[in-house]
């Protein structure tokens, strides 16, 4: 990744410049800052060494399955596995902890859904060979209350027909930053309660798709993800899977505070292919390593960008340079505290630290070059209360969002005349 900002100025045009002076000098105050933190630290500690202190505990518990789980993904990719976006999500939540549902029944709820849509499918009529059908049926699946029927022969009692329905999926605004718990945002959170967000639900979307084998496409926006798929003629369809809409990317572009430099340099609008959405739970597993162990071991995540960073050789996976630019500041931050470093001008006397203060100058101007910007505080927001009516429901109606739930259900109906 590397790089200064100087280097990374050399190239662009007036706009982009500056676009990188504001983000370089935003970063400076962000490291005049953490050196007012260091000064705070060494008055606390009376002057000590700073290195020794603030070091959390290893929790090798919470920790021990990343490896492993990294190695699986690596594997996938590089064609020793089969690629499965749906085994990668479940690797990555499991090495987490704790997630929704075991192996079994996560598998179990993938099959008996797509078991469920490919009946639909006959029951209505539906060609399964046709793609734009399928990804109608994926759609229906997700959005709406659908019923099968099932007929059995009950001997000499007669017959009988399951009616077998599926509940639809819903958005929980509870925690849907995943702050409180970061497993709100899981995929198998969502398959088990019928709740989930912008992480999870467009990944349901995508498994189902995986399953039922049609393409689709993982696509970002600032703080958002959702679905892309292409119809029978080829043309791009972007669609919601948190409101079951279909969106144009011009619509992002004017609500969601979307430069043309991002869509064109693909950090935004982008289409990722099943490779690169495996690829990206690399950068996943990096964000939750990072959650559960607060040592300050740096190399699970320098490995997890070394597995996924070659699957977008444009460099322009976002979530991977904003892992490697906070990697960057934290190894600053380190080299700081070792040499009571009490000054950006004392930064270029310790070697090391000059270093890492370019790089990461030179990360964050890379970025901005992109197209990368700062989203207005408090638009995301805005944007979900255009559905607070549905928000105020769920509170109204204590649904936490967290609970398990079956949504598939069946009755029986005796067919005797």
């Amino acid at each position: 990744m590397g790089g200064t900002a100087a280097d990374v100025i050399t190239s662009t045009n007036n706009s982009q410049t500056l676009a990188i002076n504001t983000a370089v000098a935003q970063k400076q105050q962000e490291v005049q800052q953490l050196i007012r933190n260091i000064q705070a630290e060494q008055r606390h500690f009376g002057g000590k060494e700073l290195a020794a202190y603030n070091r959390p505990t290893p929790n090798p518990e919470r920790t021990k399955d990343f490896p492993a789980a990294l190695k699986h993904l690596d594997d996938m990719l590089s064609g020793k596995t089969k690629l499965s976006v749906a085994d990668a999500y479940y690797t990555v939540e499991a090495a987490y902890g704790n997630p929704y549902l075991s192996r079994q029944q996560y598998y179990d709820n993938i099959k008996e859904s797509v078991v469920f849509i490919r009946k639909w499918m006959m029951e209505n009529k539906l060609n399964p060979k046709d793609n734009y059908m399928v990804q109608y049926a994926i759609r229906k699946f997700m959005s709406e209350t659908l019923t099968i029927y099932n007929g059995k022969d009950k001997g000499d009692h007669g017959a009988a027909i399951d009616m077998v329905s599926h509940n639809p999926y819903h958005y929980d605004y509870n925690d849907y930053m995943g702050e409180k718990d970061y497993r709100n945002l899981f995929l198998t959170k969502c398959l088990a309660t019928g709740f989930g967000q912008c992480a999870s639900m467009p990944i349901v979307y995508l498994v189902l798709a995986e399953a039922l084998g049609v393409k689709a496409y993982l696509s970002f926006a600032p703080q958002h993800s959702f679905v892309k798929y292409p119809d029978n003629d080829g043309n791009i369809i972007n669609y919601e899977p948190t409101s079951n809409w279909e969106i144009t990317d011009k619509w992002y572009k004017d609500n969601m505070f979307i430069s043309g430099d991002a869509v064109a340099n693909g950090i935004y609008l982008d289409t990722l292919n099943s490779k690169q959405v495996v690829a990206n739970c690399a950068f996943d597993l990096a964000i939750e390593y990072i959650k559960v162990d607060l040592t300050g071991n740096e190399d699970i995540i320098l490995n997890c960008l070394k597995v996924g960073t070659r699957y977008f050789p444009k460099n322009n996976n976002l979530q991977s340079l904003f892992i490697y630019s906070m990697h960057l500041k934290t190894m600053l931050r380190e080299e700081m505290r070792k040499n009571n470093i009490t000054s950006l001008d004392d930064i270029d006397k310790v070697p090391a630290a000059k270093k890492y203060y370019q790089e990461y100058l030179g990360t964050e101007a890379y970025i901005a070059k992109l197209g990368y910007q700062d989203m207005p505080a408090g638009m995301y927001e805005e944007m979900l209360n255009q559905q607070e009516f549905k928000g105020k429901i769920q509170k109204e109606y204590n649904v936490s969002g967290k609970d398990k739930k079956n949504l598939f259900s069946k009755t029986e109906k005796d067919s005797r005349p």
